[in-house]
């Protein structure tokens, strides 16, 4: 049997096998070390490309953008003055409405209306309710309260419960309840009181600081459209009420992505830092959500990025009330979620070098929104009625703007 001397000259037993389970040990420790040294290899590959993909997309960006500049200033000079969003005075409006629109999974005390009504409200022919009992005996005199209220902050139930709680109000519902003091006003004749009515639900729904509530307000002002040409057809009078017309509404909708791509970690490079007034709260949100989401892979890659975000939130006058909450809280360091506890990415690519960045990269160019694909669809349909007219595009110098634009 072999023997192993020690320092001081004493002698031990080495165990039958023991040379050949520290091959065994120093082979697998090898195979290890290559493994890591070849995915290190594969991820600083993968995060080159990604980083061109990168500049690729940051590069159409920055094509569209300039197109489309023209036709963005002139949607954002139409409703920057517009009373519908001048900031006012007062409280909450959240405790008022959470006693009729739902909150997340949790339900409104008042259901004022039944499942039918609410599915046929969602429709084109919502018009047809004109004088129905199942809508105009539904109370809505609480909607007189709406004016005296400056904004919703639809949020704050969620940021008292769960700081990562993102749970939305039911806009749908919100914007249905419009539709109905609409009808009551169309049926009872107290239409342009019950039209200013709906319009304080879409000033409302404007404040709320997202998207959504942007994009429902841009619905309730079409809603009320409606509502004022079938007052027309009807005979009512409709003296010294002046409703959003089509291009208004549309104009608003063009813009809800545009003050976002000012401030996104993916943004064209001549974009940041324009100041974009429409939605600008709205956009501040979504882009610090996003950097949120990705900050575990894409912090130490763009690191000036996100102090730029971090400048912007720090100066911002908005509320941003869940996006602060967030963007505080607790670290999200290997992970793709929108909070500091669950992940939806590969969690094990954090730690390979070279990989995060790339991981990060990837999921932002496949999770960006494409900010121009209203201003396109506009555009091609300028361009489908000018050839037919046998008129060209103006572009160069002008610049592209859409219908309605000073």
């Amino acid at each position: 049997m072999r023997q192993r001397a020690l320092s001081k000259g004493a002698v031990i037993e080495a165990a039958p096998g023991q040379p050949h389970v520290m091959k065994v040990l120093h082979a697998l420790a090898v195979a290890v070390g290559v493994f890591f040294i070849f995915v290190s290899a594969l991820g600083w590959l993968g995060r080159a490309y990604l980083r061109g993909k990168w500049e690729e997309r940051e590069g159409s960006l920055e094509a569209e953008w300039q197109k489309f500049l023209p036709a963005i200033m002139a949607d954002e000079e139409r409703w920057r003055e517009s009373p519908l969003l001048r900031p006012r005075d007062g409280g909450d409006a959240g405790p008022l409405l959470y006693r009729y629109v739902d909150y997340g999974e949790r339900a409104a005390p008042a259901q004022l209306l039944t499942e039918s009504v609410a599915r046929q409200l969602k429709g084109s022919e919502w018009l047809a309710f004109v004088g129905d009992e199942r809508v105009t005996g539904i109370d809505l005199q609480w909607m007189k309260q709406l004016e005296s209220f400056g904004y919703w902050e639809c949020f704050e139930r969620s940021a008292a419960e769960d700081p990562h709680d993102d749970s939305m109000p039911d806009l749908v519902t919100l914007r249905s309840l419009a539709k109905v003091r609409l009808l009551q006003g169309l049926s009872g004749g107290d239409i342009k009181v019950a039209a200013a009515e709906a319009r304080e639900m879409a000033r409302l729904a404007f404040t709320t600081e997202t998207v959504l509530g942007m994009g429902t307000a841009s619905k309730i002002l079409d809603d009320e459209r409606a509502a004022y040409d079938e007052a027309v057809l009807g005979g009512l009078s409709v003296e010294g009420w002046r409703p959003v017309d089509a291009d208004g509404a549309e104009a608003l909708r063009r813009l809800l992505f545009v003050p976002a791509l000012t401030m996104r970690l993916l943004s064209p490079p001549s974009a940041r830092g324009v100041p974009i007034s429409v939605g600008r709260c709205a956009g501040l949100g979504e882009a610090l959500c996003e950097a949120h989401r990705y900050r575990g892979f894409l912090e130490d890659e763009l690191p000036e990025r996100y102090e730029e975000l971090k400048r912007q939130l720090e100066a911002s006058e908005c509320r941003a009330l869940l996006p602060r909450i967030m963007w505080d809280g607790p670290s999200t360091k290997g992970q793709l979620a929108p909070n500091g506890e669950g992940g939806v990415g590969p969690r094990w690519l954090y730690y390979v070098p070279f990989a995060r960045g790339g991981v990060g990269r990837l999921y932002g160019i496949l999770g960006a929104p494409n900010p121009f694909s209203r201003y396109r669809r506009a555009y091609e349909s300028a361009s489908k009625v000018e050839a037919r007219e046998g008129v060209g595009q103006k572009q160069g110098e002008e610049g592209w703007r859409p219908p309605g634009a000073n």
